[in-house]
């Protein structure tokens, strides 16, 4: 399973990430949803481009959107205390290893420090 990180998906978006592409329709044609975190979905959606916010929510109908129960937030503090990530990064952490899931990002400076975290440059 892979969870995308918002840098991912932005890149996506722009047409620069084709390997996003390629994963997001072999996850469909296996029946599987790509999934986010909540947090992604937020950044998402405060893009200030009426344009492109619709092309966002075309996408995000076709994630399955990770929420923060306990079990995350548990791990998002550990996670941040422990590799001094800033509070998004430590959320998409936090919800790839409670949910099992690569991390699809651009960003393997600060996830790629992880233990037990496996991460996927798109690009």
């Amino acid at each position: 399973m892979y969870l995308f990180d918002t840098n991912a998906l932005i890149y996506y978006l722009a047409g620069e990430a084709p390997h996003v592409k390629v994963l997001f329709q072999s996850l469909k044609e296996r029946g599987a949803l790509p999934a986010i975190s909540v947090i992604s979905h937020i950044e998402l959606l405060s893009i200030d481009d009426e344009a492109e916010v619709a092309r966002v929510r075309e996408l995000l109908g076709a994630v399955q959107v990770y929420g923060l129960e306990d079990r995350v937030v548990e791990e998002t503090a550990l996670t941040r205390r422990k590799y001094k990530l800033k509070l998004p990064d430590a959320i998409i952490a936090a919800t790839a290893l409670v949910h099992g899931c690569a991390v699809v990002t651009r960003n393997k400076q600060d996830f790629g420090k992880i233990d037990g975290l496996e991460v996927i440059d798109p690009i």
